[in-house]
Protein backbone atom coordinates (compact mmCIF):
# COMPACT_ATOMS: atom_id res chain seq x y z
CA UNK A 1 0.00 0.00 0.00
CA UNK A 2 1.62 3.28 -0.51
CA UNK A 3 1.74 6.15 1.73
CA UNK A 4 -0.45 8.35 2.74
CA UNK A 5 -0.27 11.56 4.81
CA UNK A 6 -2.06 12.21 7.32
CA UNK A 7 -5.01 13.88 7.69
CA UNK A 8 -4.44 16.63 9.93
CA UNK A 9 -0.88 17.46 7.81
CA UNK A 10 -2.97 17.40 4.49
CA UNK A 11 -5.34 19.89 6.07
CA UNK A 12 -2.19 22.39 7.61
CA UNK A 13 -0.28 22.09 4.32
CA UNK A 14 -3.47 22.91 2.31
CA UNK A 15 -4.16 26.03 5.00
CA UNK A 16 -0.37 27.34 4.34
CA UNK A 17 -1.11 26.94 0.83
CA UNK A 18 -4.02 29.06 0.53
CA UNK A 19 -2.54 31.71 3.09
CA UNK A 20 0.13 31.33 0.50
CA UNK A 21 -2.10 32.33 -2.76
CA UNK A 22 -4.22 34.62 -1.15
CA UNK A 23 -2.25 36.26 2.03
CA UNK A 24 -4.95 38.40 2.55
CA UNK A 25 -7.14 36.01 3.44
CA UNK A 26 -7.11 34.41 6.83
CA UNK A 27 -8.60 30.88 6.18
CA UNK A 28 -10.78 29.77 3.18
CA UNK A 29 -13.69 29.50 5.24
CA UNK A 30 -13.66 33.27 6.26
CA UNK A 31 -13.52 33.88 2.89
CA UNK A 32 -16.48 32.43 1.39
CA UNK A 33 -18.68 33.54 4.24
CA UNK A 34 -17.11 37.06 3.99
CA UNK A 35 -18.02 37.22 0.28
CA UNK A 36 -21.65 35.65 0.42
CA UNK A 37 -22.62 36.52 4.58
CA UNK A 38 -25.99 34.91 3.58
CA UNK A 39 -25.08 31.78 2.80
CA UNK A 40 -24.13 28.99 5.67
CA UNK A 41 -20.36 28.05 5.88
CA UNK A 42 -20.09 24.73 4.29
CA UNK A 43 -21.31 25.13 0.78
CA UNK A 44 -20.50 22.91 -2.56
CA UNK A 45 -17.90 26.36 -3.66
CA UNK A 46 -16.12 25.43 -0.17
CA UNK A 47 -15.76 22.20 -0.47
CA UNK A 48 -14.63 22.15 -3.72
CA UNK A 49 -11.78 25.57 -2.50
CA UNK A 50 -11.06 22.56 0.69
CA UNK A 51 -10.82 19.59 -2.04
CA UNK A 52 -8.39 21.36 -4.55
CA UNK A 53 -6.38 22.63 -1.47
CA UNK A 54 -6.40 19.07 0.10
CA UNK A 55 -5.32 17.30 -2.85
CA UNK A 56 -2.74 19.61 -4.09
CA UNK A 57 -1.30 19.52 -0.48
CA UNK A 58 -1.31 15.71 -0.61
CA UNK A 59 0.49 15.64 -3.97
CA UNK A 60 3.18 17.76 -2.28
CA UNK A 61 3.45 15.60 0.65
CA UNK A 62 3.63 12.44 -1.21
CA UNK A 63 6.52 13.79 -3.63
CA UNK A 64 8.19 15.49 -1.27
CA UNK A 65 8.70 12.23 0.84
CA UNK A 66 9.40 10.15 -2.31
CA UNK A 67 12.04 12.83 -2.59
CA UNK A 68 13.72 12.36 0.73
CA UNK A 69 14.09 8.95 0.03
CA UNK A 70 10.79 7.61 2.11
CA UNK A 71 10.25 5.77 -0.22
CA UNK A 72 6.04 5.30 -1.18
Amino acid sequence: MAWEPKPEVVETMARWLYRKEHPDVLDWEADERAAEPSRPPATAREADVRTDYEARARQMLIIARQNSGGGG
